[in-house]
């Protein structure tokens, strides 16, 4: 059991070791020293006012605050972790400038049963702002190292510039990658862009040379007709206002009422100049629908019909005389066009002429590639979940709707389907079926069904096509319209 015998205390004034310090640092080096015991008392700081206050007190704390502002919690971290570590360097950051914190702690002797050990009695600071960066050369040159504490610091101020290198230069190695992805990218959406202008360009062509070839068809023929009544029938149709005139057409009319072989000339001349001026109508009509449709201005006017009605309505006038002429193969006459509606009424939400327009485009389109076979037209209400969201199910015609209910909270479409028996779609085709100018008969532009695609988009429905299943010839197309708004 040892006994106690005495205490050994050495003293120096806190100025003296700030002098000591300080003596040690290069002068023209901007610099400031603290030293704070382990407590967080400070021992010395350029400042003496603050000698002997506790760094974490409310005094000091306060004065930190008014002068760093939100920046103080952040500045009292990197003093704290010096206070728990031999050794280290922090960065800190305020109002534009940066600032080297570098602090080593400062040990001494314990003596204890087993021998002596080291303890550090506090932590010795020393920062540098960065306004001085490019004199360090001149610094460096002038610096005489007096002690292992500034090789320390230096080391690892050089360690810290090294990573800071690194990252830099990965960094870089981002942006230029980053960069190069970006100008790829641009570069590939040019091209896309100059085969879209000449995709754009070698379609206007054809637009062009199809409008104007469909353009001249009907207008030769109704100019061809007119001429023609005028040569053999009527010649003085196109003569001038005046009594003689008029009563010259008088004469010529009575003699061509007399006469049953020439007025019956007369009249199939006529039919063919109205046939062709409703061709004309139609085709002037397509144009400017798909000029709506590309500048996003083809208007809609919905209101709630029953749908099958509409079907028999459309059927009824493709049945008539003035409907069947106006269709290119007028020769079809007698085809036959079986309706099978749902049990219950379908009530849709659109607009009637524009599916009027769809409906004529589809059953024409069955008619002139049927080869006067029969035409099968179904309409049935499906729940939306059962049609597969991209192209429809092609099989959506098999779809067993007797226990499809409006009731069980699903939402409900409708599904028309127009059948035919004749060539079918030719597969080299398919995939564009509904674009512009997409077909393989001799007649027509092939705008038609680009615009019956377009108006159902416009309703949120869609539109799709397949050939028939099971070895039967002919091809199905089908749309799907919603039931309410």
């Amino acid at each position: 059991m040892t006994s106690f015998e005495g205490v050994i205390v050495a003293s120096v004034a806190a100025k003296t070791l700030g002098n000591y310090l300080e003596g040690q640092v290069h002068p023209k080096l901007n610099s400031d020293i603290a030293f704070v015991d382990r407590n967080g008392t400070i021992i010395y700081t350029q400042n003496q006012t603050f000698i002997g206050k506790n760094f974490f007190e409310n005094d000091f704390q306060s004065y930190l605050k008014s002068i760093l502002k939100d920046k103080s919690t952040e500045f009292n971290n990197i003093i704290s972790n010096a206070l728990n570590s031999e050794t280290g360097l922090s960065e800190f950051n305020f109002e534009n400038t940066s600032t080297t914190i570098a602090y080593d702690g400062v040990a001494g002797l314990k003596f204890n049963k087993s021998g002596q050990s080291s303890n550090n009695i506090g932590t010795i600071f020393i920062t540098i702002p960065h306004t001085l960066a490019g004199d360090v050369a001149a610094l460096i040159d002038n610096q005489q190292i007096t002690n292992f504490f500034i090789i320390a610091v230096i080391a690892i101020i050089a360690s810290v510039v090294a990573i800071m290198l690194l990252r830099w230069n990965n960094t870089l190695v981002k942006r230029v990658a980053q960069r190069t992805a970006q100008l790829k990218e641009t570069v590939d959406k040019l091209r896309k862009a100059n085969e879209d202008l000449q995709l754009h360009d070698k379609m206007q062509k054809e637009f062009i040379n199809v409008a104007a070839h469909e353009l001249r068809t009907p207008s030769q023929a109704i100019t061809g007709n007119l001429e023609l009544i005028e040569m053999t029938s009527l010649p003085s149709l196109f003569d001038g206002p005046g009594i003689e005139n008029q009563s010259t057409f008088d004469d010529e009319f009575m003699d061509l009422a007399r006469d049953k072989n020439r007025l019956h000339e007369f009249k199939s001349g006529l039919v063919s100049a109205y046939r062709n001026s409703q061709r004309l109508e139609k085709l002037v009509n397509n144009i400017l629908d798909v000029s709506r449709i590309e500048s996003q201005k083809l208007e809609l006017h919905r209101e709630y019909f029953n749908l099958n009605e509409k079907i028999k309505n459309v059927i009824r006038d493709i049945h008539s005389i003035n409907t069947l002429n106006s269709l290119p193969n007028s020769t079809q006459k007698n085809i036959i066009i079986d309706f099978i509606p749902s049990e219950d009424s379908i009530t849709v939400f659109a607009d009637k002429i524009r599916m009027f327009e769809v409906l004529t485009n589809l059953i024409a389109n069955a008619i002139k590639f049927s080869g006067e076979k029969p035409i099968t037209i179904s309409a049935k209400k499906v729940q939306k979940n059962t049609i597969d969201n991209k192209y429809q199910s092609a099989k959506v015609d098999k779809v067993n709707t007797s226990d499809v209910s409006e009731n069980d909270g699903q939402i409900m479409i409708a599904v028309v389907s127009i059948r035919d028996r004749g060539t079918g779609i030719d597969p080299e085709i398919l995939p564009r079926l509904f674009t512009k100018f997409t077909t393989k008969s001799n007649q027509g532009t092939g705008l038609g069904l680009y615009i019956s695609k377009s108006i159902i988009e416009a309703h949120g429905g869609q539109i799709w096509a397949h050939n028939n299943y099971d070895g039967e010839k002919g091809a199905t197309f089908s749309f799907s319209l919603p039931m309410d708004k």
